[in-house]
């Protein structure tokens, strides 16, 4: 029993430096695994954590960017509508520019000299404007006018 006793304390201590030899160097290697894992873990939360305030940059940036087209686009338009107005004024003028062009390239009627007609005198005294204008209507300038100077 002496001997049995000694070869049990043997095979403990025979598994303990066995233990120590080969299974604490592979507990510590697991260790050593697991904490890199949980570093590569927390690393890659850090970089998720970066990439996703990224794209909420990036997202913030394309709707100032879409308010900004859509600024742009109404301010586009009320140029065109602002380009079409004064497209259509300036046609009005050049309408209104050829009508009296037309109208100042007529004759002057005969009548309307009337209304300007002063007595032919070289006395200052005697040179006065009637004090009535005429009542009666000049008619107006045109080609069937035959009265003109």
């Amino acid at each position: 029993m002496r001997n049995l006793s000694l070869y049990v304390m043997a095979a403990s201590a025979g598994a303990a430096a066995l233990w120590l030899l080969v299974a604490a160097p592979r507990i510590e290697l697991a260790q050593v695994q697991l904490d890199n894992a949980l570093a590569r873990i927390e690393s890659a939360e850090r970089l998720d954590a970066e990439r996703i305030a990224v794209i909420q940059a990036q997202a913030g940036q394309l709707s100032n960017a879409l308010v900004a087209e859509l600024k742009n686009r109404e301010l586009l338009a009320q140029i065109a509508s602002q380009n079409r107005e004064h497209a259509a004024a300036l046609q009005e003028l050049k309408r209104n520019d050829k009508a009296i062009t037309d109208y100042l390239h007529q004759p002057v009627p005969a009548g309307l000299g009337r209304l300007y007609q002063r007595t032919e005198t070289t006395d200052p005294a005697a040179y006065r404007q009637q004090p009535e204008v005429s009542a009666d209507s000049v008619r107006d300038a045109g080609p069937d006018d035959d009265r003109h100077e």
